[in-house]
This record gives C-alpha cells, sequence and structure tokens, in this order.
C-alpha cells in the first residue's frame, strides 16, 4: 500500500499544476495501476476512497478550512464544481479516484494506455484553465 499524500482541495486547474484525475471500480484496480504507473517511471500517485477519500476530496472544502471553502466556493463559479461533483460521487458509489500529478503533455498517450490496461472509467487532464478527456 501506498503512503498517503494530502490532497488539497484546490487541486483543479486555476490554482494545479498539471493533474490526471481517473475514476477506477475498486481501490485494488486503482493499486494495479499505481504498480503499472510506477514501472513506467511516473511519479506517485494518490488513490482516494471511502470515507477517508470524500475528506482529502473535501468537496465543499468544510474539512481544510475558510481558504479553502473560499475556493470551493470560486470554483463554484466555473465548470471545475461539475468535476469535482463528479469524483464525490464516484466516491459515495465505492469507486476510487486516482489523483497523479504529471509535468506536460509528453507522456499523455503512455498514460491514457495504462490507465486503459487497468480497467479505467473516467479519466481527465487538468492544466491551467483547460481540461482534456484522455479516456471517456
Amino acid at each position: 500500500m501506498m503512503p498517503a499524500r494530502q490532497v488539497l482541495p484546490t487541486h483543479f486547474s486555476f490554482a494545479a499544476p498539471d493533474a490526471v484525475y481517473g475514476v477506477l471500480e475498486t481501490s485494488e484496480a486503482a493499486e494495479r495501476l499505481c504498480s503499472d504507473l510506477r514501472q513506467l517511471g511516473f511519479g506517485e500517485a494518490q488513490v482516494l476512497h471511502g470515507p477517508k477519500g470524500l475528506h482529502d476530496l473535501d468537496e465543499d472544502g468544510s474539512h481544510h478550512g475558510p481558504l479553502f471553502r473560499l475556493a470551493r466556493l470560486l470554483q463554484g463559479l466555473t465548470r471545475e464544481r461539475e468535476f469535482i461533483e463528479h469524483y464525490a460521487s464516484q466516491l459515495y458509489a465505492g469507486r476510487a479516484v486516482l489523483n497523479l500529478r504529471i509535468s506536460g503533455h509528453a507522456r499523455l498517450a503512455e498514460l491514457r494506455e495504462a490507465f486503459q490496461r487497468n480497467g479505467r472509467r473516467a479519466v481527465n487532464h487538468y492544466s491551467r484553465l483547460t481540461v482534456c478527456i484522455l479516456c471517456p
């Protein structure tokens, strides 16, 4: 099992470096994907699942203080809110959400293939002010 990293609720496009989020059916599938990504030389990924995953995602910012509540409020003015709600709904449904920080777009095709090999449901690449759907 990988060590947990703190995910800050401002992780989406206006405040974050490049990140990829993908939904998988189970935390076990997400852990297999993490292993695959490590073998490919990608950095450490975080798997969100269950109540802890919902806490870390912090849909409304209530678990990380007033600045994060403000960040969520601002995200509510954009489409980012839809993405945050989508990941929360997937966690509520018992699925896992994998979060991986990446650098640039150079290896997105390789990353897409890794998600596809491991049973992804939906994968998006977030960068400043843009969202790219890697796997529908």
